[in-house]
């Protein structure tokens, strides 16, 4: 959806985030099958054996990527309960970058469990703050105070959207 006002973008899965949470989703409801029917344990090592993995798959989905949308002078990121919202008034520049992530280190957030979140750093940007799903698709917001990384489904239509929104509110 575009009018003068919004855009929107969605927030597909990349491959590696695909695989990524594929493997680490069958790890964890692994862990709580095996908790669940192990007999030999205490009833405390199965409760977190069963527990433990199952909310650690609740946190990583809340916070899930689920889209983006340009709204007056905003970025919103759609969560799944929320939106975070991202102020444009001082973005400096915007391009499409799919090396954008690479040799980050993950300083707080989650690293592929249903999205790449939280605060990165890396010798190029800095440190960052990352809402993608697709590594292949991350565009780079270089904002007066900060760096935002997100990766919407259509990147070079965001940077150019991006880029009108910022000559419009200056």
């Amino acid at each position: 959806m575009e009018d003068a006002n919004q855009t929107e973008f969605a927030a597909p899965w990349g491959t590696a985030l695909k695989i990524v949470s594929a493997v680490a989703t069958a790890i964890l409801l692994g862990v709580a099958v095996l908790g669940f029917v192990l007999g030999s344990l205490d009833n405390l090592s199965r409760a977190g054996m069963i527990a433990l993995p199952l909310t650690i798959m609740a946190c990583c989905l809340v916070f899930i990527v689920r889209g983006y949308a340009i709204r007056g002078e905003n970025l919103h990121i759609r969560r799944l309960f929320w939106m975070t919202v991202i102020p444009l008034a001082g973005l400096a520049w915007a391009r499409h970058d799919p090396s954008a992530l690479r040799r980050s280190l993950r300083l707080f957030g989650n690293g592929g469990l249903y999205s790449f979140t939280g605060i990165f750093r890396n010798k190029e940007l800095g440190t960052y703050r990352a809402y993608v799903n697709d590594l292949q698709r991350a565009v780079v917001l270089k904002l007066r105070d900060r760096t935002v990384v997100i990766s919407p489904d259509r990147p070079d239509e965001f940077v150019a959207a991006v880029t009108r929104h910022k000559a419009i509110i200056g």
